[in-house]
């Protein structure tokens, strides 16, 4: 009879529990969800487009949502729903971004494939194109030293990550969707039973988001703030102990000026557009192949008032809260892929007198966290000095970047006896990668010809990797001066003057550029040839009385030449010693 009672008491339990979850199933128009009966959201998601009174939790988490058991609702459910290994369920539904998740899963920033070709080249491996995802299912023990490497230090900087893995500053990286967009406010309780603060969902990347990743290798998120990661000395010292300016893994920085760009209170998705930073659903080797924004994109703008530009900038603009109802009568776009800047904008904005009367139309660039106009000039004609004879193929960077992180003495070792945490594997696995940093230097980019034959600064890198057995120690690569192009985000005022550039072509820095040990450079750049040296370096005996761009010598600088070489022009007062140093560059 007992049995019979607990039985029927059972039945009926089950019986309530179940016309309650078909009820919360039933009602679509407003999704009540078991979750809230033991998870009270207060806030955050950040837009009304993840509002979980809206979507409910389950929208992005999965799970069951009709059940009041945890063990019940948790089944198939996902904390993350940003991760690439299920953000075709959640991000990337059929009413959410279908289109968006699998162009991300081919970005070079998930399959991290240009970290990986680096790596190939500089053991003299072409694999073809890389994507770091399926090295996730693959065995350590037949991995190629540069995917070995790539496992033990460099596999926390990449999509696929799984956030929260690992120690330190690896745990806050990877993670999909939510690398990006998962903005969490410090100090705020998150996914504690009760009551919490959910973490904000946001088209409005802050730059710690970008930072937390691009602060090692090329630097660029130290270099932009004005931090130059110096030699690990901690100097100057402060009261006795080492300076309290650090970074993550116990490096130290010291102040530089900060780019004009971070001056002006710009950050990263002010200038790089979803479609670059997500990917346009192609596979690339290289970064600089998904690259879709150019500076000339807003110092030279192109304004479309097409009827397809103007509707998805006005549907960009409308998912960012922070720029204004879209009224632009044009916007800019992209000069590589047409993409709409939608906070571009050829604008007609009331005027401060008392008439209030629109002005002209003006271009005005909105930051993207807090809406503030930026107002461009736009020069009718191409300014002189970017029309200089001789100069057609300089980057903006060659002359507007500033400083170059380089170092001369990175050397990477392998001790196959030690034991180190493997990335990919999540545990520890057999040998021990360590990198070591010397002399690094903040220095003038040097320029040498990049892939698309243009004069580009680069940064040199002294690599040398060791394996290091019982025995002794051995070459495992062959060491060599690794040579990378990129834009080091150091965008300073004034301009680099032209004995930056040409003076630097004295004495041993032009030897080095015809030294083979400078010949490890990526696909398609190269060194500077003769004739490019020595064109250069005639204009050096000339710089000490000839020193602005826009000297009459310069407009023709062959003709200026050969007026002086057959007396037509007064006579060159250049120390000799500059003049045989320019004919020793021919």
């Amino acid at each position: 009879m007992r049995t019979l009672i607990i039985l029927l008491a059972f039945l009926v339990l089950a019986a309530t529990v179940t016309r309650q979850e078909n009820h919360l199933a039933a009602s679509r128009g407003n999704p009540r969800e078991g979750c809230i009966s033991c998870h009270m959201a207060r806030g955050g998601l950040g837009s009304a487009a993840h509002d979980a009174v809206t979507m409910g939790c389950s929208s992005c988490h999965l799970g069951n949502p009709h059940a009041f058991e945890a063990d019940r609702a948790h089944q198939g459910m996902v904390v993350n729903p940003g991760d690439l290994r299920v953000a075709a369920q959640t991000c990337g539904q059929r009413q959410c971004h279908p289109a968006m998740v699998p162009a991300v899963k081919h970005s070079v920033m998930a399959t991290a494939s240009g970290i990986l070709g680096a790596l190939d080249s500089l053991w003299g491996i072409d694999h073809g194109p890389r994507n770091a995802a399926l090295l996730w299912d693959q065995a350590p023990t037949v991995r190629t030293a540069p995917e070995q490497y790539f496992a033990k230090l460099c596999a926390a900087c990449h999509l696929w990550w799984p956030k929260g893995r690992g120690r330190g500053e690896q745990t806050a990286r990877g993670g999909g969707c939510s690398a990006c967009h998962v903005v969490s406010s410090p100090g705020k309780a998150f996914l504690l039973a009760g009551e919490f603060d959910h973490c904000a969902l946001s088209m409005q990347v802050p730059l710690d988001n970008c930072v937390r990743c691009h602060n090692r290798s090329a630097r660029v998120g130290l270099t932009y703030q004005g931090q130059w990661e110096a030699n690990g000395y901690g100097t100057p010292h402060t009261q006795g102990t080492l300076n309290a300016r650090r970074l993550s893994g116990g490096r130290f920085f010291q102040s530089i000026p900060p780019d004009a760009h971070f001056q002006a209170g710009m950050v990263c998705i002010d200038c790089h557009t979803g479609t670059e930073l997500m990917g346009g659903g192609l596979a690339h080797r290289r970064l600089r192949d998904q690259l879709d924004v150019a500076c000339q994109d807003c110092h030279a703008p192109r304004f479309s008032s097409g009827r397809d530009a103007l509707a998805e900038a006005a549907r960009m603009a409308k998912l960012n809260p922070a720029v204004p109802t879209f009224e632009a009568r044009a916007v800019a776009t992209t000069s590589r892929g047409a993409t709409p800047l939608y906070a571009l904008q050829l604008s007609t904005r009331p005027g401060d007198g008392p008439s209030r009367q629109p002005q002209n139309p003006q271009a005005l660039l909105f930051r993207k966290l807090d809406g503030k106009p930026l107002l461009l000039s736009l020069p009718a004609n191409p300014a002189e000095h970017h029309a200089l004879p001789g100069h057609e193929r300089l980057t903006c960077q060659a002359c507007h970047s500033r400083f170059m992180p380089r170092c001369y003495g990175c050397h990477v070792q392998l001790d196959p006896t030690g034991r180190q945490y493997d990335a990919l594997a999540d545990e520890h696995t057999s040998g021990k990668w360590q990198e070591s940093a010397s002399h690094t230097r903040f220095e003038d980019p040097p320029l040498a010809v990049d892939a698309t034959g243009r004069l580009a600064p680069y940064s040199p890198c002294e690599v040398r990797v060791d394996l290091c057995p019982e025995q002794g120690r051995t070459p495992m690569a062959p060491a060599r001066n690794a040579i990378a192009f990129f834009d080091p985000h150091s965008t300073v005022p004034p301009a680099r003057t032209c004995q930056d550039c040409h003076l630097a072509l004295l004495g041993p820095s032009l030897e080095a550029l015809g030294n083979p040990a400078w010949q490890a450079f990526p696909d398609g750049g190269r060194k500077l040839n003769a004739d490019e040296r020595r064109a250069a370096a005639e204009v050096t005996p000339c710089l000490p009385c000839h020193a602005r761009y826009d000297d009459a010598v310069f407009k023709d600088f062959a003709a200026s030449r050969k007026r002086l070489a057959v007396g037509a022009a007064t006579a060159c007062t250049a120390p000799r010693t500059a003049i045989s140093v320019a004919r020793k560059g021919q």
